[in-house]
């Protein structure tokens, strides 16, 4: 697959959504938010998205000028609109303001409501823990039908209701979560999809209720399965509470937007960081000292394999498919952008 230097291909994307009217320093961060999931080895979440943000713009979905808005707050907590721009510049102010309180009260929930597609919702995990402070976020769907059946269903009744979750270690590299609740993420049926390859079996099902591994099963009605079964399926209820109900995006007046929860914590609080810290170095030193299982060469925890990624990325080039290249190059020409390195 081709690969593309990091710092050109986050210029396109800058110029993109610039073009399509995102104020400059929206535009900054959508295209580095976008480039980073793609150094960060998740292209699902990476410049794959233009297309479709750019369709979110056109149909009105998406506010390219929006900006959060503070609706409410008290010392430990908090409610952010995102006034429909775009998530990713939404997930940055939440995230901030929740390490704020975190560090000054020593817990904080922070809700978004009236946000769009938040992104790879591990960077925010990555701002929190870069602070020294643990944060968990959950993302809900609202009441929109979303992409996934629930436990026993053939219908799609749930989003991908991803959870993230960022541990501080200072003594190493920090534990970094993200995952959705569902089989896979909505994103990476869309790599499959653009690479022409298959899906392992067991993620999606056809619009008949029928297993599937064809990506574009799921595009004609198809649905995804919950993860683990029951497990992620409980899961996905939770982060659906904690993301929607919790901030009244089912009270929203449009069923397409969004509603996350972060919940961020002073990890010394109780014991001291210095305690905290020590138990944090030996549950990463006995994942690490763990004899490795057939077939792998070590054992590592969760984020680490982000960090490689990043570092590998950056010098060898971001991989994109070609046909992913082409509806960027189409997007482009649409706005009158020049397609630069993917020209």
């Amino acid at each position: 697959m081709p690969r593309y230097a990091p710092d050109a291909i986050q210029e396109l994307t800058r110029s993109i959504f610039a073009s399509a009217g995102t104020p400059a320093d929206i535009a900054d961060f959508m295209a580095y938010s976008l480039v980073l999931a793609d150094l960060s080895g998740h292209p699902s979440h990476g410049v794959i998205r233009i297309p479709s943000y750019l369709e979110m713009i056109e149909a009105g979905r998406i506010v390219p000028d929006g900006r959060p808005e503070l609706l409410k707050e008290s010392g430990t907590t908090a409610l952010i609109s995102g006034n429909k721009g775009f998530g990713h510049f939404t997930g940055k102010y939440a995230t901030e303001i929740a390490i704020a309180k975190a560090k000054s009260a020593g817990v904080a929930l922070v809700g978004l409501c009236e946000v769009n597609h938040l992104g790879r919702v591990g960077q925010w995990s990555e701002m929190a823990v870069a602070e020294g402070v643990l944060a968990i976020m959950a993302v809900g769907g609202g009441a929109g039908a979303g992409a996934g059946a629930p436990f026993g269903g053939a219908a799609r009744a749930l989003s991908t209701n991803p959870i993230s979750a960022g541990v501080p270690n200072p003594a190493g590299p920090a534990i970094v979560m993200d995952f959705a609740t569902t089989s896979t993420a909505e994103g990476k049926v869309r790599v499959a999809r653009d690479k022409g390859a298959q899906l392992p079996p067991g993620q999606i099902l056809d619009k008949d209720g029928n297993p599937s591994t064809n990506p574009a099963d799921f595009y004609a009605g198809g649905m995804m399965v919950p993860a683990a079964a029951h497990k992620g399926y409980g899961l996905a209820l939770l982060v659906e509470a904690l993301g929607s109900a919790v901030t009244g995006t089912y009270a929203s007046a449009s069923g397409l937007l969004m509603g996350g929860s972060i919940i961020a914590v002073d990890p010394g609080a109780l014991v001291g960081a210095e305690t905290y810290g020590e138990g944090v170095r030996q549950l990463v030193a006995r994942m690490h000292g763990t004899p490795p299982a057939g077939g792998f060469d070590q054992v590592l925890v969760p984020g680490e394999p982000e960090c490689m990624n990043r570092a590998n990325n950056r010098a060898a080039g971001i991989e994109i498919a070609d046909a992913t290249a082409a509806n960027i190059r189409d997007a482009a020409a649409g706005l009158g952008v020049a397609a630069g390195p993917l020209a």
